[in-house]
């Protein structure tokens, strides 16, 4: 199943000549991607996201003029809707943190660009965040406390997960494997136990006992008499 069903514009800015080539050769299989722009200067990623506005942005963070992450910055004040992908090769935290609080939607490494960066593209464009698997718990944990900040005013504390996390949510409460939520969902059961730690995490919650739990107690989920889920409930509306 296709899940880019529109032409998806793209600007690479990378300072190394073979990381750029390896980009452009994975994405030039896909016939919904077009590259319409690229660089090696941070200076020059500024111009070209003004120039040509691409939906999204590929960008290193360490390239000459400007580092990436005053590029991330840059771009988003211009308030074009730019979705920013970095790609780079450091797994510390610090760049993690200082990359989506300068406003990117995606953080892959350069060893996992041929398993992620297609995936990525797919989350950032239906709103969600994506974070290489292989950086590891911890940057996923701060991934989550990144993006707490801007659900704690809301009554429901569903309204804290994406919409994927939502319906990730959902299924483990059905009492679904990761197999079957994978192919539910379109995405690969790798995917799925990422976004289930992302879930618990955001919910605060540790085990899958306690997310059901929780989601009986808290009066989210309604249970027959066996202890199946029937009804999901997100404080405002109902759903089968």
């Amino acid at each position: 199943m296709n899940l880019i069903e529109r032409i998806v514009t793209v600007c690479i800015a990378d300072d190394h000549d073979v990381v750029r080539a390896g980009v452009r050769a994975l994405l030039a299989a896909k016939k919904n991607i077009r590259i319409i722009a690229e660089t090696n200067s941070g200076t020059q990623a500024v111009e070209l996201a003004q120039k040509h506005r691409p939906d999204i942005f590929i960008l290193d963070l360490a390239m000459p003029g400007l580092s990436g992450i005053e590029v991330i910055k840059k771009i988003r004040s211009f308030k074009l809707g730019i979705l920013i992908i970095v790609l780079t090769m450091h797994t510390d935290t610090v760049y993690i943190k200082k990359s989506f609080g300068a406003g990117a939607a995606a953080y892959i490494l350069k060893d996992d660009v041929q398993q992620d960066l297609i995936k990525a593209i797919k989350a950032v464009l239906t709103g969600e965040r994506f974070i290489s698997y292989s950086v590891g718990t911890g940057a996923l944990n701060l991934m989550a406390e990144i993006t707490e900040g801007m659900y704690q005013d809301l009554d429901s504390p569903l309204t804290r997960l994406t919409p994927r996390q939502r319906q990730v949510f959902e299924l483990i409460l059905k009492d679904k494997t990761f197999a079957a939520i994978g192919e539910a969902l379109n995405i690969s059961p790798r995917t799925v136990e990422v976004h289930k730690r992302m879930l618990m995490i955001k919910l605060g919650l540790s085990s899958t006992n306690q997310l059901q739990r929780w989601a009986v107690e808290t009066g989210v989920a309604k249970v027959n008499e066996d202890g199946d889920v029937v009804e999901i409930f997100d404080g405002t509306r109902q759903e089968k």
